[in-house]
């Protein structure tokens, strides 16, 4: 697992003659052959612990489950943070701590949760012949 911060130094690294010597190296302690995946943004929300998936669900579903998650929670916020903070706090800072909250709950609580729930409708078993 590697991350890097653009796609030119992504390329870099799996055309490098260092990386197909790592690989070369391991060869012979791994079962078969390297497998590339290049998750871009919200598919990391998709990604099942424990789990091997060939593909991320299609893009629509993940903007259908993420949407469902977020918008209750931007509901709850503007009901409970905005007029906590709002009196006390500038609005940019305002919306700062209730955006802060949202991303925190949708990566630890919400998706996981959403994605368990969800997991035979984003990722339906393939039909046998």
């Amino acid at each position: 697992l590697f991350a890097f911060d653009n796609e030119a130094h992504l390329q870099a690294w799996t055309r490098s003659t260092e990386r197909d010597e790592w690989l070369l190296r391991i060869a012979a302690v791994t079962h078969g052959d390297a497998a590339l995946r290049v998750l871009t943004g919200l598919e990391t929300w998709f990604a099942l612990p424990a789990a091997r998936t060939k593909a991320t669900p299609p893009r629509w579903k993940m903007a259908l489950v993420t949407w469902s998650g977020i918008f209750p929670l931007v509901l709850l916020s503007s009901h409970t943070v905005a007029p906590l903070l709002g009196p006390r706090l500038h609005s940019a800072l305002v919306v700062l701590v209730a955006t802060g909250l949202i991303v925190v709950a949708m990566t630890w609580l919400v998706m996981p949760t959403l994605v368990r729930l969800l997991v035979g409708w984003l990722y339906p078993a393939e039909r046998e012949s």
